[in-house]
Protein backbone atom coordinates (compact mmCIF):
# COMPACT_ATOMS: atom_id res chain seq x y z
CA UNK A 1 0.00 0.00 0.00
CA UNK A 2 1.29 3.43 -0.87
CA UNK A 3 2.19 5.45 2.20
CA UNK A 4 -0.62 7.90 2.97
CA UNK A 5 -3.15 6.04 0.82
CA UNK A 6 -4.99 4.76 3.89
CA UNK A 7 -5.75 8.37 4.82
CA UNK A 8 -7.70 8.77 1.57
CA UNK A 9 -10.06 5.88 2.25
CA UNK A 10 -12.60 7.87 4.32
CA UNK A 11 -12.68 10.65 1.69
CA UNK A 12 -13.09 8.14 -1.13
CA UNK A 13 -15.88 6.39 0.73
CA UNK A 14 -17.71 9.70 1.30
CA UNK A 15 -17.18 10.70 -2.32
CA UNK A 16 -18.51 7.37 -3.54
CA UNK A 17 -21.61 7.77 -1.33
CA UNK A 18 -22.28 11.41 -2.26
CA UNK A 19 -21.90 10.70 -5.98
CA UNK A 20 -23.85 7.44 -5.67
CA UNK A 21 -21.37 5.55 -7.86
CA UNK A 22 -19.62 2.21 -7.72
CA UNK A 23 -15.86 1.71 -7.34
CA UNK A 24 -15.17 1.48 -11.08
CA UNK A 25 -17.07 4.69 -11.80
CA UNK A 26 -15.38 6.52 -8.93
CA UNK A 27 -12.01 5.42 -10.31
CA UNK A 28 -12.96 6.76 -13.75
CA UNK A 29 -14.02 10.10 -12.26
CA UNK A 30 -10.79 10.41 -10.26
CA UNK A 31 -8.67 9.48 -13.28
CA UNK A 32 -10.33 12.25 -15.30
CA UNK A 33 -10.16 14.87 -12.53
CA UNK A 34 -7.96 13.81 -9.58
CA UNK A 35 -8.62 17.11 -7.80
CA UNK A 36 -12.13 15.86 -7.02
CA UNK A 37 -10.60 14.04 -4.04
CA UNK A 38 -9.77 17.34 -2.37
CA UNK A 39 -13.09 19.08 -2.99
CA UNK A 40 -15.37 19.94 -0.11
CA UNK A 41 -18.29 17.52 0.24
CA UNK A 42 -20.57 20.52 0.85
CA UNK A 43 -19.52 22.05 -2.47
CA UNK A 44 -19.99 18.75 -4.26
CA UNK A 45 -23.46 18.35 -2.74
CA UNK A 46 -24.31 21.92 -3.74
CA UNK A 47 -23.24 21.29 -7.34
CA UNK A 48 -25.14 18.01 -7.53
CA UNK A 49 -28.25 19.66 -6.09
CA UNK A 50 -27.99 22.52 -8.59
CA UNK A 51 -27.59 20.11 -11.53
CA UNK A 52 -30.57 18.06 -10.40
CA UNK A 53 -32.90 20.93 -9.55
CA UNK A 54 -31.91 23.65 -12.03
CA UNK A 55 -31.61 21.31 -14.99
CA UNK A 56 -34.50 19.17 -13.76
CA UNK A 57 -32.52 15.95 -14.05
CA UNK A 58 -32.84 12.48 -12.63
CA UNK A 59 -29.97 11.06 -10.58
CA UNK A 60 -28.74 8.99 -13.53
CA UNK A 61 -28.61 12.08 -15.77
CA UNK A 62 -26.61 13.99 -13.15
CA UNK A 63 -24.20 11.03 -12.83
CA UNK A 64 -23.73 10.99 -16.61
CA UNK A 65 -22.68 14.66 -16.56
CA UNK A 66 -20.30 14.04 -13.65
CA UNK A 67 -18.76 10.97 -15.28
CA UNK A 68 -18.33 12.83 -18.58
CA UNK A 69 -17.05 16.09 -17.08
CA UNK A 70 -16.06 15.54 -13.43
CA UNK A 71 -14.41 18.97 -13.36
CA UNK A 72 -17.97 20.36 -13.17
CA UNK A 73 -17.85 19.35 -9.49
CA UNK A 74 -15.19 21.99 -8.89
CA UNK A 75 -17.23 24.83 -10.40
CA UNK A 76 -18.97 27.32 -8.16
CA UNK A 77 -22.76 27.33 -8.43
CA UNK A 78 -22.92 31.06 -7.73
CA UNK A 79 -19.91 32.19 -9.77
CA UNK A 80 -20.06 29.80 -12.72
CA UNK A 81 -22.96 27.40 -13.11
CA UNK A 82 -25.89 29.73 -12.48
CA UNK A 83 -24.43 32.65 -14.49
CA UNK A 84 -23.60 30.28 -17.38
CA UNK A 85 -27.13 28.86 -17.33
CA UNK A 86 -28.59 32.38 -17.39
CA UNK A 87 -26.23 33.46 -20.18
CA UNK A 88 -27.24 30.48 -22.33
CA UNK A 89 -30.90 31.18 -21.68
CA UNK A 90 -30.77 34.91 -22.35
CA UNK A 91 -28.10 35.17 -25.05
CA UNK A 92 -29.25 32.18 -27.07
CA UNK A 93 -32.97 32.82 -26.54
CA UNK A 94 -33.56 29.35 -25.14
CA UNK A 95 -36.12 28.34 -22.55
CA UNK A 96 -34.92 26.52 -19.44
CA UNK A 97 -35.74 23.08 -20.82
CA UNK A 98 -33.66 23.75 -23.95
CA UNK A 99 -30.76 25.06 -21.87
CA UNK A 100 -30.92 21.86 -19.82
CA UNK A 101 -30.93 19.68 -22.94
CA UNK A 102 -28.03 21.67 -24.41
CA UNK A 103 -25.98 21.11 -21.26
CA UNK A 104 -26.89 17.42 -21.19
CA UNK A 105 -25.74 17.00 -24.79
CA UNK A 106 -22.46 18.79 -24.12
CA UNK A 107 -21.68 19.22 -20.40
CA UNK A 108 -18.35 20.72 -21.43
CA UNK A 109 -20.23 23.91 -22.28
CA UNK A 110 -20.27 24.59 -18.54
CA UNK A 111 -16.47 24.76 -18.58
CA UNK A 112 -16.25 27.43 -21.27
CA UNK A 113 -15.84 31.09 -20.46
CA UNK A 114 -18.75 33.22 -21.61
CA UNK A 115 -16.53 36.20 -22.40
CA UNK A 116 -13.55 34.59 -24.09
CA UNK A 117 -15.14 31.56 -25.67
CA UNK A 118 -18.92 31.46 -25.93
CA UNK A 119 -19.31 35.11 -26.98
CA UNK A 120 -16.60 34.67 -29.62
CA UNK A 121 -18.17 31.48 -30.98
CA UNK A 122 -21.59 33.10 -31.05
CA UNK A 123 -20.22 36.14 -32.90
CA UNK A 124 -18.39 33.89 -35.36
CA UNK A 125 -21.50 31.80 -36.04
CA UNK A 126 -23.63 34.88 -36.55
CA UNK A 127 -21.12 36.51 -38.87
CA UNK A 128 -20.07 33.43 -40.82
CA UNK A 129 -23.58 32.11 -41.38
CA UNK A 130 -25.45 35.42 -41.29
CA UNK A 131 -27.56 34.39 -38.30
CA UNK A 132 -29.27 36.39 -35.59
CA UNK A 133 -28.92 35.47 -31.88
CA UNK A 134 -32.01 33.28 -31.90
CA UNK A 135 -30.94 31.34 -35.01
CA UNK A 136 -27.43 30.85 -33.61
CA UNK A 137 -28.99 29.73 -30.32
CA UNK A 138 -31.06 27.10 -32.07
CA UNK A 139 -27.97 25.89 -33.90
CA UNK A 140 -25.99 25.61 -30.64
CA UNK A 141 -28.95 23.91 -28.96
CA UNK A 142 -29.10 21.28 -31.74
CA UNK A 143 -25.33 20.85 -31.95
CA UNK A 144 -23.77 22.10 -28.70
CA UNK A 145 -20.38 20.62 -29.57
CA UNK A 146 -20.01 23.42 -32.12
CA UNK A 147 -18.96 25.75 -29.30
CA UNK A 148 -16.10 23.40 -28.46
CA UNK A 149 -14.76 23.55 -32.01
CA UNK A 150 -11.85 25.76 -32.97
CA UNK A 151 -12.63 28.80 -35.09
CA UNK A 152 -8.97 29.59 -35.72
CA UNK A 153 -8.74 27.77 -39.05
CA UNK A 154 -12.22 28.70 -40.20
Amino acid sequence: MVKGFAKLQPSLKKLKTVLAVNDATLTKIIQRHPQVIGLSMDNIRSTLKWLKERLELEEAQVRKIIITQPIVLSLSVEKNLEPKFNWLKKRLHLDEDKVSKTIQRNPGILLLSTETCLEQKLAWLKESLDLNDEQAGKMIQRLPSIVSSSIEES
